[in-house]
């Protein structure tokens, strides 16, 4: 199916909207690649509370793959003999720009704000916000328990919990999650924050094989992991495991 939804991150009830209107008309969701992004001159607070970069590439796609992780666990479930073959992934676009540890006590930029540490602190969130989204579901389907995915609303909505319960173990299980550095392409953020020092936009791919390629299904390693030039560069380990699960509660609430 080919077509558009226009909506603005910035607003957290924009992406309710997005999530809304694809699950009213899309039956069937096969891929996810949270690849919004901005990268900020100056600070600015949304009227959700939140520092804009923070909510637009953490928060926003967070919110976003909890809405849809339902549709594509069932997605992935069919029992229609004409679709066994159904590949359901989902890539969480980080960056080799990171800092080496999350500052819970900097989240919203609130004690100091430059733009590229707003930026790089946002892509060293979304790899550890993937690594625990691939734990959870890893254990949901261990335990056949959804509470692994969280009791908020955004996980525990009444018609999500239906279709996970519909889905069961064996969706959740073929959902295939995974995180990359997108390459050095000059994307808008590139040039805003470093220039054009990068790969024109058409000629890279790494995201496009990374959500079609099955070798990255086919490899246990890639499961979960974190890619830089479509290379396992790390897997969501217990010496991220404090952090993440840390990170994954500021998300909740």
């Amino acid at each position: 199916v080919v077509g558009a939804y226009v909506r603005d991150f910035d607003s957290l009830d924009d992406v309710r909207a997005l999530a809304r209107d694809v699950l009213d008309n899309h039956p069937r969701l096969h891929l996810l690649d949270n690849n919004a992004g901005v990268f900020e001159p100056s600070r600015h607070v949304t009227n959700d509370g939140f520092e804009r970069t923070f909510q637009v590439n953490v928060l926003a796609p967070y919110l976003l793959t909890g809405m849809l992780l339902p549709r594509l666990a069932t997605t992935a479930s069919s029992d229609d003999e004409s679709k066994h073959d159904e590949d359901v992934r989902i890539l969480n676009v980080a960056s080799i720009s990171q800092l080496p540890h999350v500052n819970f006590d900097n989240i919203n930029a609130e004690q100091k704000f430059t733009s590229h540490d707003a930026y790089c602190h946002s892509k060293t969130m979304m790899k550890l916000f993937s690594f625990e989204l691939h734990e959870r579901v890893s254990r949901a389907v261990e335990l056949s328990s959804y509470d692994e995915l969280g009791d908020h609303d955004y996980f525990a909505m009444k018609t999500g919990c239906t279709e996970l319960a519909t889905a069961g173990a064996r969706g959740l299980a073929q959902v295939l999650t995974m995180t990359c550095d997108p390459g050095t392409v000059n994307t808008k953020m590139l040039l805003a924050g470093w220039g054009p020092c990068g790969i024109e936009t058409f000629d890279a791919n790494d995201q496009y094989q990374l959500l079609t390629d099955a070798r990255f299904r086919d490899d246990a390693n890639s499961h979960g992991a974190y890619h830089v030039n479509r290379t396992v560069r790390q897997t969501p380990g217990e010496d991220t495991k404090e952090e993440r699960e840390r990170l994954w509660r500021v998300l909740e609430e």
